[in-house]
């Protein structure tokens, strides 16, 4: 009886970098998969930037694009500004206290679900906004929400 192959993870978190350059590196498509537990395929791509009304934000489309999305950014404003913009293309707000400076989700009208984090990292207010187009549980979004804090 031969052994099952195993590989080694192909994903090494950021841990808080110093300067942000990129959105992939905050949150792999497998741990999407494990938090939401569903098979999703097509891996993780990094966008082209985007500018904002507060800046620059770095783009990574899972499943190209059909699971989801995460955008990560530095914010002129403050947390709960961030959250306040981020909540209006939402229904039925769920706040998520202890995570970040700031975190909610909720559903949004075209976009499935919003899980949108704030947290001051490196002398910035940076913020992580992951749209999910799959349905989860509210703790799969808080799990998805605390590694993404933990990560800005």
């Amino acid at each position: 009886m031969s052994k099952p192959k195993t590989t080694a993870p192909t994903f090494t978190p950021a841990a808080s970098p110093a300067t942000l350059t990129a959105a992939c590196p905050f949150l792999s498509a497998e741990e999407i998969m494990q938090a939401l537990t569903q098979v999703l395929t097509g891996g993780s791509t990094e966008q082209d930037p985007v500018q904002t009304g507060v800046g620059k934000a770095y783009s990574c489309d899972y499943g190209t694009g059909l699971t989801g999305s995460l955008f990560v950014a530095t914010d002129s404003s403050t947390p709960a500004r961030f959250l306040s913009r981020s909540e209006r293309d939402c229904a039925d707000v769920v706040p998520m206290p202890g995570i970040g400076e700031g975190a909610m989700h909720c559903e949004t009208k075209d976009a499935g679900t919003e899980i949108a984090v704030a947290k001051h990292s490196h002398g910035q207010l940076r913020t992580a906004t992951l749209f999910v187009r799959s349905e989860g549980r509210a703790d799969s979004y808080t799990t998805l929400a605390k590694l993404l804090a933990d990560r800005l």
